[in-house]
């Protein structure tokens, strides 16, 4: 299976919802750039894709996976299992 940017942005969007963290990692508000704490996105750089989290409000970010930076399709295979994680946890 060819995984695709859409692919990744449809589980980052799921995880967020399930999660109830905003799906946006920033707003514009009266002119200003605000970073939504609790937003889950990624990043990819020198050709691999890691996930982040917003922890402040000036857009400091965490390392949720601790696992680096990844291929695509290892990086859409981990966000799966985060997503059925995050559903397990909000069930109990």
């Amino acid at each position: 299976m060819q995984v695709t940017k859409q692919m990744i942005d449809h589980l980052i969007d799921r995880i967020n919802v399930e999660a109830g963290t905003p799906l946006e990692p920033r707003t514009n508000q009266d002119g200003k750039i605000r970073a939504n704490i609790g937003c889950y996105h990624y990043s990819k750089q020198l050709g691999g894709y890691h996930l982040e989290q917003i922890v402040n409000e000036g857009g400091g970010v965490r390392s949720v996976l601790r696992c680096g930076r990844v291929p695509k399709k290892e990086f859409y295979n981990v966000l799966m299992a985060f997503l059925e994680e995050v559903k397990t946890q909000n069930k109990g």
